[in-house]
């Protein structure tokens, strides 16, 4: 574990797969707390379950965001996207 990210938080926009994806997996690895944030609810849950499944012991939360406009963004800043 990296002393530098144990006890951050990283916030990983598009972290529901590919690049988000796999950064997240480094930074759990290194023992920071994440949250995923992407558009779809179902696709946030698998890549939870996905970095689960390799550090049983991660703080993992999900952010269901669109953040293509200024509605989801401000919904997402005022906790109408609740973490889940």
């Amino acid at each position: 574990m990296n002393a530098y990210f144990s006890g951050k938080t990283v916030l990983v926009t598009g972290g529901s797969s590919g690049i988000g994806l796999a950064f997240s997996r480094c930074a759990v690895k290194l023992g920071a707390a994440v949250v995923l944030v992407a558009r779809r609810a179902d696709v946030l849950a698998e890549g939870r379950t996905t970095l689960l499944a390799g550090s049983p012991s991660a703080l993992v939360e999900t952010l269901p965001l669109d953040g293509s406009g200024g509605e989801g963004v401000a919904a997402g800043a005022s906790g109408g996207g609740a973490v889940a």
